[in-house]
């Protein structure tokens, strides 16, 4: 998940800034003035900033200078606001370094192009990075066991390597975390729980995971490689009924295993379904999964009723309301992935994060196209707003996809 820090002393615009961005199902770190924006940076170290230019304490020219200077946040997009709409200041702010430029007032479609451009732009130079094999000299780190050749993403706290595991050669996925900070505390449990969960599951729709291991300064999971990448470009280029059934059934397959497993998702959305060459798909991103059972709990699970994690886009109502969740709340958000693969678009849009989840909590599902029509009981069991009424569990929801008069694609071995 991309990590964006929002600087701004306007309390209002901060938060109008902050609930648009986590509506697009972003991760906020927010700071009202630049000195505790660079503080924030510091141990958050974000993928991009926006800041605002005139602040006290430490304004947008002087965050700019400073995080240039920092080594570890030189290379950080940073995106400067201003109500101030002359040449003079935009020129000093890219004299400083400022990779793009906002006057403000500005409407949420400018925000977001300058935020999309600004990923293109961060995306452009890390396949640059792809494209270079690593040294062994150059290697940023070194983890006993395996080479690392070469960085594949970032994120917060978090970078991502492919490497190779030195005794079979195996190309797997590094995910490493920077367990230095003050910060570090609650993204090292997640981090350990995350790997906690899935190395107790086997399944051919679940990411496998091979190992864990500490450095003094880093935690890291080596986990499968995915080179056809997630679900969600396929969705993008358009999926045909077949392949839109057969992914259903196999996500449905691996939330049975990990529910099984008292494991709830509870971030289910088509990022976090990975393909593989063969057209198998598999689950992955357990960082904010949870364990049903207290034995299993590990004092590791620190979310409370009232808090609402997830994706937005992809809430249950129970969610959406802070209520408890169950293994029923992954069956909504696998309905959510049923209208979008089908119809080509999320089921519920809105300008606003309220607004969004008050159409989770209470609006009815909306109607598939007339060529998906017969699905749509389906998909109405699936998106209920109350738990009880949808199928009771990933297993039913399967049997009655397989009782579908259509071809599919047998289930996988185990």
């Amino acid at each position: 998940m991309t990590t964006i820090l929002v600087v701004e002393d306007d309390d209002a615009i901060r938060s109008n800034i902050v609930r648009l961005l986590k509506l697009e199902g972003f991760d906020i770190v927010a700071a009202p003035n630049g000195a505790l924006g660079l503080q924030s940076a510091r141990e958050a170290r974000p993928d991009i900033v926006i800041s605002d230019i005139g602040m006290p304490e430490m304004d947008g020219f002087a965050l700019l200078e400073a995080i240039r200077a920092d080594a570890r946040l030189a290379s950080t997009p940073v995106m400067l606001l201003t109500a101030l709409d002359d040449r003079a200041s935009m020129r000093r702010g890219m004299t400083a370094g400022a990779d793009d430029y906002l006057a403000k007032p500005f409407t949420r479609v400018e925000l977001l192009e300058a935020l999309q451009a600004l990923m293109r732009r961060k995306e452009s130079r890390s396949n640059g990075l792809r494209s270079h094999e690593l040294a062994p000299a150059q290697e940023p780190l070194r983890l006993r066991g395996y080479r690392l050749t070469r960085k594949i993403g970032a994120g917060g706290m978090t970078d991502v390597y492919l490497a190779e595991r030195e005794k079979d050669a195996l190309a797997v996925v590094l995910k490493v975390l920077d367990a230095r900070g003050r910060r570090a505390a609650e993204h090292l449990s997640r981090f350990i729980q995350e790997y906690t969960l899935l190395s107790r599951i086997d399944h051919p729709n679940v990411v496998r995971i091979y190992d864990q291991g500490f450095t003094d300064d880093h935690a890291y999971i080596a986990m499968e490689y995915f080179p056809q990448g997630d679900l969600r470009a396929e969705l993008g280029a358009g999926m045909s009924l077949q392949r839109v059934l057969d992914v259903l059934a196999q996500v449905a397959r691996a939330l049975s295993a990990i529910h099984a497993r008292g494991v709830i998702h509870r971030d289910l959305k088509p990022e976090n379904i990975m393909r593989r060459a063969d057209d198998t798909v598999a689950l992955a991103d357990f960082g904010i999964a949870k364990s049903l059972l207290n034995a299993d709990n590990l004092a590791l699970s620190h979310t409370k009723h009232g808090d609402v994690v997830g994706t937005p886009y992809y809430l249950s109502p129970e969610q959406a309301a802070g209520r408890a969740v169950t293994p029923l709340s992954d069956l909504y958000s696998l309905g959510v992935m049923m209208f979008e693969m089908l119809a080509g678009q999320r089921p519920f849009q809105a300008g606003t994060l309220d607004l969004l989840l008050a159409h989770h909590l209470s609006a009815p599902t909306p109607q598939l196209p007339a060529t998906h029509a017969r699905l749509q009981p389906i998909l109405e069991r699936l998106m209920a707003k109350a738990p009880q009424d949808r199928f009771a569990d990933a297993d039913a929801f399967l049997a009655e996809l397989q009782a579908l008069p259509l071809p599919r694609t047998p289930a996988p071995p185990r």
